[in-house]
């Protein structure tokens, strides 16, 4: 056991997994006692469950460490008033709060449903609030002060398919920053942390990030946030990212250029002429680059299988998502692969193939349950059709099969509007699988495999 948090204690929301549960470990192992704070939600927010918070209790005590679970949904006042009333009734003080807990529901903008905008707001941005508030309350009396450190992410800028998730990380920064000027007068601190590492809800697609970290590596630096070593920097109001071995710190918010008017008040006119030229835009980064991806898609340019595989998954990456770093797929690299290889190699192939896991993947970002609902009673025509043709095969058993399978799917699509949204989510996987798993006895290699390259040639 360390001594970097000796004698203090630390309350966790979203300890259950990942980055909160490595965070919770963290503050044991250094020496504090711990509210484990998980609502043991998926990653869509929902199916509850306190064990997840227990077991994480169960490993800080093996290791001779203290700590209590809370299993309370902090998206509620209650919820987050309990997390600190248990820290007051366990240890008799609250020293630091982190607020890690967070769901996600990804959607455009113009798909995404009330449903799909609250709760993400509430876990994320009301979540971090309900613990704030009442964590600070008790901070701002108690002797020693007391430190909150909120969870935003590089999302903050600004996504594509994810406004409600990024609306709420920007909400916390700007929350992150008020109570640092507002509780600097009673010693209390505050600040942010937006991680890149690997988790539940950065490993539900695949990623390719060229920085990246795990979660023990967040955790080092929020045990140092909450330590007294960070109140003698006097570091409050602050956006750290960590990713690896990388650490940055964010710029805070601050005017670029301006100009004034002079004699007349500004006109609509006037503006028109004087802002292009004078106080200008500042250009977002991320929509140049969604900007230069969509014109090459348009132009068509690299038309070869291996430029087309390129291509098309780095349009998807960018333009299908918001979370585009350098050195990403965004999550739909496995379109790419599995495009390729159901194309047996060949551009025809390659094409047909990035369509049809395209447009699957595509389904649950513009259109969501409905479209896919919408997509069993095809499947289930299909199947009937393949049922004829089985049976005209005299591949009775086959029939058989595809017929109950295809009374399934029809009888699913009568009695539902719409399909889970786990469900949306999956469905460009599980088209994948099946399709590769259906033809995967008609893939050959390559024509060259295995001839010996020399420089120049194939050029």
């Amino acid at each position: 056991m360390g001594n970097f948090l000796a004698g203090k204690v630390v309350a966790v929301t979203g300890a259950g997994r990942g980055i909160g549960r490595a965070v919770a470990l963290a503050a044991a192992a250094e020496g504090a006692r711990v509210v484990v704070n998980d609502y043991g939600v998926s990653v869509e927010g929902s199916e509850p469950t306190s064990e997840i918070a227990r077991s994480v209790v169960k490993e800080i005590e093996a290791a001779g460490g203290q700590a209590v679970a809370v299993a309370d949904d902090i998206s509620t006042m209650a919820g987050g008033q309990r997390i600190v009333d248990t820290a007051l009734a366990e240890y008799g003080r609250l020293d630091g709060v982190v607020c890690v807990a967070g769901i996600l529901r990804e959607r455009m903008l113009f798909n995404m449903s009330e449903e799909e905008w609250d709760p993400v707001l509430a876990t994320h941005l009301k979540g971090t609030f309900t613990v704030f508030r009442a964590a600070s309350a008790v901070m701002r009396k108690q002797e020693g002060g007391g430190t909150l450190i909120g969870f935003t992410s590089g999302n903050h800028q600004g996504s594509v398919s994810q406004a409600n998730y990024s609306a709420a990380k920007g909400g916390i920064i700007s929350l992150v920053r008020s109570a640092a000027l507002g509780l600097h007068r009673y010693g209390v601190t505050a600040n942010a942390v937006a991680p890149v590492a690997r988790t539940r809800m950065s490993a539900g697609v695949p990623m390719e990030l060229s920085e990246i970290g795990e979660p023990e590596d967040v955790a080092a630096l929020v045990v140092y946030l909450l330590s007294e070593r960070a109140r003698e920097e006097r570091i409050t109001g602050q956006v750290y990212t960590i990713a690896g071995p990388k650490i940055a710190v964010w710029a805070q918010p601050r005017e670029l250029r301006a100009g004034y008017a002079e004699g007349a008040p500004w006109t609509p006119e006037r503006i028109a002429e004087f802002l292009p030229g004078t106080v200008g835009t500042d250009p977002m980064p991320m929509l140049a680059r969604v900007e230069e991806m969509a014109a090459a898609a348009r132009a068509g340019s690299r038309p070869n299988a291996g430029g087309l595989a390129g291509l098309g998954g780095a349009f998807l990456a960018i333009v299908a998502t918001g979370i585009y770093q350098e050195g990403q797929t965004g999550g739909r690299g496995y379109i790419g692969l599995a495009a390729m290889i159901f194309g047996n190699w060949m551009p025809g192939g390659m094409a047909l193939g990035a369509g049809l896991f395209g447009f699957t993947d595509s389904l649950k970002l513009r259109g969501g349950a409905e479209n896919v609902h919408a997509m069993l009673l095809l499947l289930a025509i299909l199947l009937v059709i393949a049922v004829f043709w089985q049976l005209y095969k005299k591949k009775y058993v086959a029939a058989v099969i595809s017929a109950a399978v295809s009374a399934l799917l029809f009888t699913w699509y009568l009695l539902t509007d719409q399909v889970p949204s786990q469900f949306v989510d999956a469905a460009p996987y599980v088209t994948t699988l099946l399709v590769l798993s259906l033809s995967a006895q008609r893939l050959r290699m390559p024509k060259a495999d295995g001839v010996p390259y020399r420089k120049g040639e194939g050029k």
